[in-house]
């Protein structure tokens, strides 16, 4: 009895390691070929990705811009909210336009509602 929970704690561990590759590893026969290391070595292949497979030095130097990008440029990022919300209620309008349009153009009497609309 004592067996089926290590063998689920294995399972979840062995299933977890095999998600942070597909999430983490950029080329997929790299992920696919750590994702076999690991699951036909499970404790060997689990110590190799993790040593050799993860670039620490870069995620560290990545992690380093973005809080320098976060302090030096708040008003970029201002600027980027603003402008995403101004495109979205342009976006808005020209659909609602849009959807107005092909409703007239759906009614019986379209000639007769587009020269009353434009003359």
């Amino acid at each position: 009895m004592e067996l089926i929970p290590l063998y689920l704690i294995y399972l979840f561990v062995v299933i977890a390691v095999c998600i942070r590759i597909t999430m983490d590893t950029e080329s997929p026969s790299k992920a696919l070929a750590y994702i076999i290391v690991v699951v036909m070595f499970p404790l060997i292949g689990i110590i190799f990705y993790f040593s050799v497979g993860v670039n620490y030095r870069k995620k560290k130097l990545y992690g380093k811009k973005l809080i320098h990008d976060h302090k030096a440029f708040p008003e970029l990022e201002r600027q980027t909210a603003e402008y995403s919300k101004s495109e979205l209620e342009f976006q808005r309008e020209n659909l609602s336009y849009f959807f107005h349009w092909r409703y007239i153009q759906a009614r019986e009497d379209y000639p007769a509602i587009t020269i009353q609309l434009f003359c």
